[in-house]
């Protein structure tokens, strides 16, 4: 254990600094990496539903290079069920597979990275923790789905982002705002939807990078009459760089990666039309830290979901789900530990056709939770039940979306939510919508259940079972429009939260740390995106600003950026293509440091050897920056300096 004035959040196998800056190391206790301090706050593709709500006949008819979400794109996380991008009441993103093929991204929180109003920070490059937030909330308030499931630890409530391998992966959708309404806990800022491969093209990809890195990826599908089944693999491997700066007392050597993921999806159509289907993700490898010595983690990952879908009648359609989700990690150090949660879900969703664009939903939702762990956790698992509906109706040039849900949690009751959003089209090529919802996150089990542990020094901690959810309501203006080759969106929001929880506060009266609902939030922002496409010409400009605080103090929250802008211009050639992309980034507060603001300039290419192969190039942080995303008591953890990255795509 170390005792110090700061805040910090070194590794997955590292601790917090809490409250009046206090710092814990505890490479023993991977589960407990999550953020604590006094003021900071730090479903897969729907088969037969109906297509419903066209607010605004705004078609986006100009081809798209690299990540500009046209009107006509088909989501399904903003309402549960199909809508285009321009029919839902919400600000929606997607990344498609040509745009995750074309940027290059080494991982999901790099390709997120640009995202207006999205935050990206880790721990020491690939590999290292990573988080990703929304609006100046923390990374724990935005729900991460992988083809539907839930996949956070449910010790920590951290999701592995940095261990969901991005060659595995077709399409995200990353919808912002609060969506407890229709997923239940942890929704407060919005909902990160990752859909795995189901039909690729044959294809194997090998790449070579800095930091001695390689990586290779290969698909094979197969689709005939009603069955289709899809295989892929992605292996990678790393040298990588010291997590951590010399001078910082610990091990400043290099902290390799190395990861092997599969992916498998199958669906069968029966006779009568009714769809049987399956997803299965699986991450296996280790990620070395520092912390004064050859200390590693081994984890492994998986998620699974089964699904049956059906047609009752010719407005009646409903979708049956079995789901499950794995997060493993055993710590290899001084002192080694084992943290592992599973995770047993099940989903029946309904959707009936009221009239002509008018939907009704309606569902029940299920999980379990249960852990295994070196540590003696008070209790070892809870359920949560749930249901929930929702109307969405396109009456003329309005269009309106009502939803709530009521969830049983078996830790901490009833918690029930709602939200409501109403559109309006106001010109042929603009529409408004003015929404409003609530939300809450669940208390994790190291939050609630965590032992009595003596964690050195005479420190003591427990966890309170008492412990309610984080509570907030979160009001927002959105305005988009298309026109021509131009496709922009603004919106406004205000979120306030209460109840929030402090992870690691001393209570006097039993001498020691618990954790307790004492702070409260405001978190107003803006964000303004641009994005124009003309014949070989394509570009996009996205700006946001944040004021995120602690409502009882006036401090900024921690971990939150002001303000950002990323703007990415891409030139298409007969032969090949290339794309600029730079990016800056406020100032922010980690612990008890202010960490500078940066820019960073990134460059790629893809050069077409012929109609089935493609050479790629890649270097970021061209003028090798030197900037940092988290700090600790004696310096500051590293990031990617200079990196170059050239890759070979064949399609079989």
């Amino acid at each position: 254990m170390r005792l110090d004035l700061f805040q910090s959040h070194q590794d997955e196998a590292e601790g917090f600094v809490v409250g009046c800056h206090l710092f814990f190391d505890f490479p023993e206790y991977p589960s407990l990496s999550r953020d604590f301090n006094f003021y900071a706050i730090e479903e897969l593709p729907v088969k037969n539903r109906f297509l419903v709500l066209p607010l605004a006949a705004l078609a986006a008819n100009c081809a798209i290079a690299q990540n500009q979400t046209s009107y006509d794109e088909l989501v399904v996380t903003a309402a549960k069920v199909s809508q285009t991008v321009g029919e839902t009441l919400a600000s929606v993103e997607v990344f498609n597979a040509q745009d995750i093929e074309q940027s290059m991204a080494s991982d999901l929180p790099e390709l997120l990275r640009g995202l207006a109003g999205v935050d990206i920070f880790d721990n020491g490059g690939r590999g290292a923790t990573a988080s990703i937030s929304l609006r100046g909330l923390a990374s724990d308030n935005t729900l991460i789905l992988v083809d539907g499931q839930r996949v956070s630890s449910a010790t920590s409530g951290a999701t592995a982002v940095q261990h969901i391998p991005l060659n595995l992966i077709e399409r995200v959708e990353v919808v912002k705002g609060p969506k407890s309404s229709l997923y239940g806990a942890d929704a407060l800022a919005g909902v990160i939807q990752v859909f795995t491969k189901e039909e690729p093209a044959p294809y194997l990809n090998l790449s070579y990078g800095s930091f001695n890195t390689y990586e290779t990826a290969a698909g094979y599908s197969y689709k005939e009459d009603s069955r289709s089944f899809a295989i892929n693999f992605s292996s990678s491997t790393s040298e990588g760089f010291s997590r951590v700066e010399d001078g910082m007392g610990l091990d400043a050597d290099d902290d390799g990666y190395d990861e092997f993921g599969i992916s498998l999806s199958g669906a069968y159509e029966l006779d009568n039309g009714d769809n049987i289907y399956a997803n299965f993700l699986r991450s296996v490898g280790t990620t070395e830290f520092d912390s004064g010595g050859n200390d590693s983690i081994d984890f492994e990952n998986q998620s699974l979901r089964v699904g049956y879908d059906t047609n009752l009648s010719e407005n009646f359609s409903a979708d049956f789900e079995l789901g499950f989700a794995e997060d493993d990690s055993e710590t290899f150090s001084s002192n080694p530990s084992v943290f592992q949660t599973q995770r047993y879900m099940f989903n029946a969703q309904f959707d009936y056709q009221l009239a002509d664009q008018q939907v009704l939903t309606f569902g029940y939702d299920y999980f379990d939770d249960q852990v295994e762990s070196t540590q003696a956790f008070d209790q070892t698992s809870r359920d949560n039940h749930a249901v929930f509906a929702q109307y969405l109706a396109s009456l003329g040039n309005f269009s309106i979306q009502a939803g709530i849900r009521s969830d049983d949690n078996e830790s901490f009751g009833r918690q029930t939510t709602g939200n409501i959003a109403v559109g309006a089209q106001v010109s042929e090529s603009i529409d408004v919508v003015v929404s409003y919802g609530t939300a809450f996150k669940s208390p994790t089990f190291n939050d609630q259940f965590f032992p009595l542990t003596d964690f050195g020094g005479g420190t003591l901690f427990q966890g309170n079972p008492n412990l309610q959810p984080e509570e907030s309501d979160s009001y927002e203006l959105l305005v988009r429009g298309n026109s021509g080759p131009f496709n922009w969106s603004a919106s406004i929001y205000r979120t306030e939260v209460e109840n929030l929880i402090n992870g690691f506060a001393f209570d006097a009266g039993s001498g020691i740390f618990t954790a307790i609902n004492v702070d409260e939030a405001d978190i107003t922002g803006g964000e303004f995106s641009l994005g124009y496409a003309l014949d070989t010409w394509y570009t996009k400009l996205g700006v946001s600003y944040t004021d995120a605080e602690d409502s009882t103090t006036g401090e900024r929250l921690a971990r939150t950026a002001r303000s950002q802008a990323n703007l990415d211009v891409v030139k298409t050639f007969d032969q090949f293509d290339v794309a600029l992309s730079i990016y800056t980034q406020d100032n922010r507060i980690s612990g008890a440091s202010r960490l500078g603001g940066y820019g960073l300039v990134d460059i790629s290419g893809n050069y077409e050897l012929s109609g089935s192969t493609r050479l790629s190039l890649a270097i970021t942080n061209l003028f090798d920056k030197e900037y940092f995303l988290t700090s600790s008591f004696s310096g500051n953890f590293q990031t990617e300096g200079r990196a170059i990255n050239i890759s070979v795509n064949h399609k079989l």
